[in-house]
């Protein structure tokens, strides 16, 4: 990372793609490197932001009492921690919606009148998720110009509606994004009674943070502080990845975020929320949100016709276009230009460290939701089977093999493979949260001399 000379950033834009094919090939795949450079925090205008805090009131944050409470000291501490530029809002669920708070700038006034009814929150209920997406949305459409966050707590299932009417909820966001209107929700459970997919799916289509399983409700106020003070670290809003192939002949097969500075950022498949415009050849925009100066990887994979050895083509090109200070800054494009050779051609073997890792986490994230299905329905030996698939993949991450041993024990056979043995007695639901949560994180970017 570069010194802050002044404090307009930029971006640079890192690609890694064998361009070399081998006689035959017909896709190409890799990385481009986004690294935010010359961010000064302190120094740069001050970004547009809506907080929106949402949180389940169902019943069942009275059991034990110390989630409403936390998460009501939470809300509070949060409240006060905003700077007086960002506006806030307020929203409770259970049956249905309620703002406790409307969209408000942070002014001592208007925090010290929220917290006086965020105090005043009470439990009672079933739990309706996508009445209090809708509801947030409304929100932040009062000022769609802001970078939007919104934290998103629950404690349960997602009652009294199916998770199509959640699916339908987040699609509007999908939507919203498309034309710039970015509201990134921030998902997390606390105790071990919500569902992990319905969190990870609120996290993954509205391209929030990795979704968090806060196992005691007292790190709440900590969790809701971090996510404050990542949203005040926001320079620059409304990224967005741009993505040109030709008319015919190329597909876009895979774009999603592989890596990523931020602990905190999950693995995500960009394609379905993208913009496309057909006028010159096909360019395909997909929003990212707003970034600070964490540097993010992401992989593109493209499926193009083969060529015979000598020849050459430009499948496409790729650059970046971000909001700062009220206008508009795009990078230079990167163009592929790719050659074939042939089959044995040592220029070809290489694989860029995108591509082979990508590989490896979407498969590890696939295993792992297929064994948390099994274990739901009581499948033990569709479990077990998934369980040692996801151990194999993660056979050299110390990190994920822990998570696994959390529910079943993991021997490592003399010839390089790996048992996987179910725990006796009841499925620990804590251990399959933590497994489902280290399923979605993003490795860490690789650094780059730039």
């Amino acid at each position: 990372m570069t010194t802050a000379t002044s404090s307009a950033p930029s971006i640079v834009v890192t690609p890694d793609f064998n361009c070399t094919l081998r006689k035959g090939a017909t896709d190409i795949g890799g990385g481009l490197l986004i690294t935010p450079q010359g961010f000064s925090s302190a120094l740069a205008a001050l970004l547009d932001q809506n907080m929106i805090f949402v949180t389940d009131t169902s019943g069942s944050m009275k059991n034990p009492e110390s989630k409403i409470f936390n998460t009501k000291k939470a809300i509070v501490e949060g409240i006060e921690r905003l700077p007086e530029h960002v506006w806030f809002a307020v929203i409770t669920f259970s049956g249905s919606a309620f703002a406790v708070v409307h969209l408000c700038q942070a002014t001592s006034e208007n925090k010290e009148i929220a917290i006086k009814r965020v105090r005043d929150i009470e439990a009672d209920g079933g739990t309706k998720m996508s009445t209090a997406l809708d509801m947030a949305m409304e929100e932040h459409l009062k000022r769609p110009t802001a970078a939007g966050s919104v934290i998103f707590l629950t404690d349960g299932d997602n009652q009294g509606e199916t998770d199509d009417v959640l699916r339908a909820s987040l699609a509007r966001y999908q939507e919203q994004a498309s034309r710039g209107v970015v509201l990134q929700v921030h998902a997390r459970g606390v105790h071990d009674d919500f569902k992990f997919p319905q969190v990870n799916m609120i996290s993954q289509m509205t391209k929030g943070k990795k979704p968090e399983f806060i196992e005691e409700p007292a790190k709440l106020v900590k969790d809701f502080a971090d996510l404050i003070d990542q949203a005040a670290q926001n320079v620059i809003s409304d990224v967005r990845l741009h993505v040109w192939t030709p008319a015919v002949g190329v597909t876009l097969k895979e774009c999603r975020l592989s890596a990523s500075d931020n602990a905190n950022d999950a693995m995500q498949n960009l394609l379905g929320t993208e913009t496309t415009d057909t006028s010159k050849g096909i360019t395909k925009s997909f929003p990212l949100g707003a970034f600070s100066e964490a540097g993010r990887e992401y992989y593109l994979e493209f499926a193009l016709p083969a060529k015979n050895v000598g020849d050459h083509a430009r499948p496409f090109k790729a650059w970046v276009s971000y909001m700062y200070n009220g206008q508009r800054v795009e990078t230079t494009p990167y163009m592929c230009d790719c050659s074939w050779t042939t089959v044995d051609d040592p220029k070809s073997v290489r694989v860029p460290l995108c591509r082979a890792r990508v590989k490896g986490d979407v498969e590890y994230a696939e295993v792992v939701g297929a064994a948390l299905d099994a274990l739901d329905r009581k499948d033990n030996a569709t479990a077990t089977l998934k369980l040692q698939r996801a151990a194999e993949l993660a056979k050299n991450d110390p990190e994920k093999t822990a998570v696994i041993r959390g529910l079943a024990d993991v021997k490592e056979e003399a010839n390089g493979g790996v048992t996987v043995k179910l725990k006796a007695g009841p499925v620990d639901k804590a251990a399959t949260l933590r497994l489902g949560t280290s399923s979605v994180k993003t490795a860490k970017v690789v650094k780059t001399n730039n």
